[in-house]
């Protein structure tokens, strides 16, 4: 099957992170134009897709919990919610999509202080380690990157973690609760011993 995508995994994975202290709640699918260009990293492709009153499709949930925030609707605590996300993509593959389904961890602490909050994206990205271990008993290394922590498994990236600050200036801390169909992938070739190393 190509590009499977398991809904049971994602929710599994939610059921997951919700023992761990994260909290679903709904999202909004669009967001302001100040939203989305605080978001665009520099030198990207912005092919945002614009719908009603200039707002746009987000591209990612922490979009739209950047947007609550905004708008003063998120409390502080550890939030997950599941969006499509977009991609510009050079080549399109089996791990390379354009669009995809992701479970994103949002965490707005209350008083942050910065290396803490550092030191936090680490732990972040060691429990998405557990995770994929104890969901699927697939083990996974950690990656230091200039923005934070990358989860890879055979040089395959399934998930980053990092820290940055909202468009009213406040520290949050973002990752990666599952992503999809990258996650089926990588458990389908596993399963198969025929996983290629893509680094």
């Amino acid at each position: 099957m190509k590009h499977p995508v398991d809904l049971k995994l994602i929710t599994d994975a939610a059921f997951w992170w919700s023992s761990r202290g994260f909290r679903e709640t709904a999202v909004p699918a669009m967001v302001c134009k100040e939203v989305m260009d605080h978001t665009v990293p520099p030198g990207a492709v912005d092919l945002r897709l614009e719908g009603f009153d200039r707002d746009c499709v987000v591209a990612s949930a922490e979009q739209s919990f950047l947007q609550l925030e905004l708008d003063g609707e998120l409390s502080y605590g550890d939030w997950m919610a599941l969006t499509p996300c977009y991609r510009y993509e050079t080549n399109h593959d089996e791990i390379h999509l354009p669009v995809f389904l992701k479970l994103e961890l949002f965490s707005l602490p209350e008083g942050p202080d910065e290396k803490e909050m550092q030191t936090a994206a680490l732990r972040l990205a060691t429990k998405f380690q557990d995770m994929f271990f104890d969901i699927r008993g697939i083990p996974t290394e950690i990656k230091e990157t200039t923005e934070g922590w990358d989860a890879y498994y055979r040089g395959i990236e399934l998930g980053s973690f990092g820290v940055r600050r909202t468009l009213r200036n406040q520290l949050y801390l973002y990752g990666t609760g599952i992503a999809e169909p990258r996650a089926s992938f990588v458990i389908q070739k596993h399963s198969e011993g025929e996983i290629a190393n893509f680094a």
